[in-house]
């Protein structure tokens, strides 16, 4: 037995119960944070604000090049490769391309903000111009939280974006609300922008450090034409996928109006709860999945896909059926007038339990080299899957965008799942068990 083998799923359960934790204090800032200014802003505000968060979201995916999913593909492979040397480059090459990114894009949505304000649509402009500057700070936090969870590191990771700074926005949207101000939905963007700044610049200090104390003097050495090639795809995946997460609340602001955007973004913000196992089992297991691919070891790999979609299945089921019964309840949390998209939050939710259900089916792609494929895929099910949501919200408003969305996130899942089987050898869904129970 291997010591990878050996010691692969007590890593896996420690780090994912670190990882599980803050993922659900994350979660349950998060919400207190979208309810407190969902309660603080009129519904017409706080759908300008859910269209500008959305945005910013998608922003930072496209900023961020592909780098975040990079590290975590290629600092495990060279840690276990003895590379000291490229692992240090890929870190230093992975900030540099994150800042080119930042510096490209602030060009670009300052063009598309002039357009917008020549074109009379003053508010669109400023919040494009806010949501951008939202973008930049989430794109070098989730690059750092990577590069620390990489080096082992799970809760210096994930705090400060996570924990830190969901706190600081919670805090200062309250104590300027008591003061009797009302804030708008482009001041909050300001000022979530100004706050993750603060808690990002020492996370990036920290990041240097860690790397600095593991690779020590080693000469820095670099493989671009491969972290290119590889980049682009992770980067496409990632750009695509932040554009489908957020294309209900982008199809309602465009066909109906951002002000509409604020109940459809609170159900999908509740809806996404469920899948919080399955992004504390990803952020753990991701390194994990990349070092057995590369020893070979591939009975451990199914194992530990197979540890990761059943624990994320299971709990994801149960805060379904939370949901099924006191969802109007909860919705009603962030207003009064909330509850209406009870309907919405089903849909979305059930897609959710799919989703957790497929277990690890995207990145097993990107951490075995088949991030191409999956760029395809996603690319395919995203165009057909725009389209209808376009046209379902056009004839049937925000349930439309949630059957467009339910079905694009079920649809890839199910692909995705055919091709790792195929083509890896390892089933990372619950289907997984009938081989396993035989």
């Amino acid at each position: 037995v291997t010591g990878v083998q050996t010691c692969a799923l007590p890593i896996l359960f420690r780090g994912g119960l670190a990882a599980l934790v803050i993922k659900i204090s994350a979660a349950g800032l998060s919400y207190v944070m979208f309810v407190v200014l969902a309660r603080i802003m009129n519904e017409a505000e706080y759908g300008w604000y859910a269209f500008g968060f959305s945005l910013a979201m998608f922003f930072s995916f496209v900023v961020a090049l592909g780098q975040p999913t990079a590290i975590l593909r290629f600092w495990p492979q060279y840690i276990v490769e003895d590379r000291l040397d490229k692992a240090k480059g890929v870190f230093v090459s992975g900030a540099a391309a994150i800042s080119g990114g930042t510096v490209l894009a602030a060009v670009l949505i300052s063009l598309v903000a002039v357009l917008t304000w020549v074109l009379g649509q003053t508010q669109i402009t400023l919040i494009l111009l806010a949501a951008a500057a939202l973008s930049f700070p989430i794109a070098a936090s989730e690059y750092l939280a990577s590069a620390i969870r990489a080096l082992g590191h799970v809760i210096i990771g994930l705090a400060p974006k996570d924990i830190a700074w969901r706190i600081a926005v919670i805090a200062a949207a309250v104590w300027i609300a008591t003061s009797g101000y009302q804030l708008s939905g482009l001041e909050v963007l300001w000022l979530s922008s100004a706050l993750l700044v603060v808690a990002v610049v020492p996370q990036g200090f920290y990041s240097f450090r860690l790397v600095r104390a593991k690779t020590g003097a080693t000469p820095t050495a670099y493989d671009f034409p491969l972290w290119r090639t590889v980049g682009v795809g992770l980067w496409a995946v990632a750009a695509v996928d932040a554009l489908s997460q957020n294309a209900g609340v982008f199809a309602i602001g465009l066909v109906i109006s951002p002000e509409e955007a604020g109940p459809y973004f609170a159900a999908a913000r509740t809806a996404s709860l469920i899948s919080l196992p399955l992004v504390a089992a990803n952020m753990v297991g991701v390194p994990i999945i990349s070092r057995l691919f590369h020893r070979g070891e591939q009975a451990n790999l199914q194992r530990t896909c197979r540890l990761m979609c059943v624990g994320a299945a299971i709990p994801s089921l149960i805060g379904f059926f939370i949901f099924a019964v006191w969802g109007k309840e909860i919705l009603a949390i962030f207003g009064d007038s909330y509850s209406s998209v009870y309907d919405i939050l089903l849909i979305l939710g059930f897609a959710q339990v799919v989703n957790s259900a497929c277990g690890p089916t995207g990145y097993l792609m990107q951490m075995t080299g088949h991030e191409r494929s999956f760029v395809k895929i996603l690319l395919i099910c995203n165009c057909v899957g725009l389209l209808a949501l376009l046209v379902l919200t056009f004839f049937f408003g925000m349930i439309g965008a949630a059957i467009g969305s339910a079905g694009y996130l079920i649809g890839w899942n199910l692909w995705v799942r055919s091709y790792c089987i195929k083509f890896t050898g390892v089933d990372p869904t619950v289907t997984c068990l009938s081989k396993a129970i035989s």
